[in-house]
């Protein structure tokens, strides 16, 4: 397979692609790249690019945390080291565009966007009250702090504020934590966090779904007990819904095995997904993929997993790119914008699996694969 660095001396080169547009397409089209840009024209010395199906703006992550190490390297946690590492497992895996939902172990990103990088948008830390989240991952923020912190990232940079809406008690549930922030909190915070032009992300693997979304938050991250009610007011409010699902089965996988009602509980819950995920598409909820604990570069595991829980294979797919895109402000493919692409040799709609191996990667005209 092609790694990054292949074509080095590549830059931003003259390119011409002939393949059909995912994940809606059924014939090729014809695009030049030139400067970094798209054109509809033909460019005199481009060169032919692999690959006869293509995503345009590149494969999309929407839940990672790339201050944490998930891919076994050789770096510390937080170093600048391991998030370059990071960014390139991700863009070698054709993922142009990135939503960091909570930097962790006094990591930082800047606010620059490299050329041949992929496009990230990020959260500051993840914000829970003292003792109610994780040690080195959680920021320690009492409700009465929470909106002066999420102001004072916004300021740093940060386009999105991630709270951990609730966590376990001592009985380890995470099906029944209990709440964190009472939703006059999250209505307040949301409120300063729009007023400042930036989103809500919320945490939530308990009861408290459907009183985050009616308090206004942007998305809800996993989600684990939203209900058909709570879908309709997400559909509605244009609320998103990342599952991290592939990150639910590392976890629960081996429960669900079980005899007994630890696994019949488990089992349920996966039957209970199937049925909500295409009612979510079908409310118009954006049903988008991130693949939060799993190693960088694996959104193709993601996908995977959205198909195999209810969604079709094209929908599994727009998870990852234009649905993605559209909710996160993603300029569309058009004469004069920038060139990301991922293209691939055959079509994923017809065998996920190719979404792990690109045929090409092409970032702001640069050629990464």
């Amino acid at each position: 397979m092609p790694t990054v660095g292949d074509h080095p001396s590549d830059g931003p080169g003259r390119w011409h692609l002939h393949a059909v547009r995912l994940p809606d397409g059924l014939h090729a089209e014809d695009w030049w790249i030139v400067d970094g840009r798209w054109s509809d024209t033909p460019v005199p010395g481009a060169r032919p690019l692999p690959g006869a199906w293509f995503v345009p703006g590149g494969l999309a992550d929407v839940h990672v945390h790339v201050t944490m190490n998930f891919n076994g390297f050789a770096l510390v946690d937080g170093s600048a080291a391991l998030i370059a590492a990071n960014l390139a497992a991700q863009r070698q895996a054709g993922v142009l565009m990135l939503r960091d939902t909570g930097l962790a172990w006094g990591g930082r990103l800047g606010a620059a966007q490299p050329a041949g990088e992929p496009l990230v948008q990020r959260a500051g830390r993840i914000h829970a009250p003292p003792g109610r989240g994780y040690p080195q991952i959680c920021a320690d923020t009492p409700a009465i702090q929470l909106i002066a912190a999420a102001r004072a990232e916004i300021a740093a940079g940060a386009t999105w504020v991630k709270i951990l809406a609730d966590f376990p008690g001592p009985d380890g549930n995470w099906l029944a934590a209990p709440v964190n922030y009472t939703p006059e909190d999250v209505r307040a915070l949301v409120e300063a966090v729009h007023a400042a032009g930036a989103r809500v992300a919320a945490h939530t693997t308990g009861p408290a779904a459907g009183a985050l979304v009616r308090a206004g938050v942007d998305s809800i991250e996993h989600g684990s007990l939203l209900d058909a009610e709570a879908l309709e007011e997400m559909g509605r409010r244009g609320v998103a819904w990342v599952p991290t699902l592939a990150t639910a089965i590392k976890h629960l996988g081996g429960l669900a095995r079980l005899a007994g009602p630890p696994g019949e509980l488990v089992r349920a819950w996966f039957a209970r997904t199937r049925e909500l995920l295409p009612l979510a598409v079908s409310l118009g909820v954006p049903v988008l993929a991130g693949t939060d604990e799993l190693p960088h570069g694996t959104i193709a595991a993601e996908v995977a997993a959205l198909h195999a829980h209810g969604l079709s294979a094209q929908q599994a797919l727009a998870a990852a790119s234009t649905a993605a895109h559209t909710y996160l402000g993603a300029p569309p493919m058009a004469a004069g914008a920038p060139a990301y692409l991922a293209s691939f040799a055959g079509d994923p709609r017809l065998q996920l699996d190719l979404l792990a191996r690109p045929a090409a990667v092409v970032a702001a005209g640069i050629r990464i694969i």
